[in-house]
């Protein structure tokens, strides 16, 4: 299962975002290995495990928005049957039902997909919206 890692990202990314605007959280959660893990930017925001992966994408399922990923870039890297990633991305929020094109929120997400029953699945998945933040500039002496 040899496919570019920037464009194993994307789809996984693109293919969860339709899961969940269609509302079809058990579709969402076969994404997910069963020992998957999620991470968010709250300390509220985790799941591990299949139980709970399930419970998290139902809650985000419920909010009044969609979700997609915009990813600008990415560093992704593919061993055998696993690609792990670093990527900086445009959250876009609409509201559920609208037309409208939504507020982007920039994010950084990561995480691990790997090969499993012939589709890249999620083994871990965090995701960050980024902060303003003046650039720490690090000087060696």
């Amino acid at each position: 299962m040899l496919d570019d890692p920037h464009q194993v990202v994307v789809r996984a990314l693109d293919d969860l975002a339709a899961d969940l605007a269609a509302g079809d959280v058990a579709a969402a959660a076969e994404r997910f290995v069963p020992w998957a893990a999620i991470w968010g930017d709250e300390l509220a925001e985790e799941a591990l495990g299949s139980a709970e992966v399930a419970a998290y994408l139902d809650r985000v399922v419920r909010e009044p928005h969609t979700l997609r990923w915009d990813v600008e870039q990415s560093w992704a890297c593919q061993r055998e049957h696993q690609v792990w990633f670093v990527a900086d991305a445009d959250v876009v929020l609409r509201p559920t039902g609208s037309t409208e094109a939504g507020e982007r929120r920039a994010a950084r997400v990561s995480g691990v997909l790997v090969a499993d029953r012939g589709r890249w699945r999620f083994e871990l998945f965090s995701g960050f919206q980024a902060a303003v933040l003046t650039p720490l500039r690090l000087v060696g002496g």
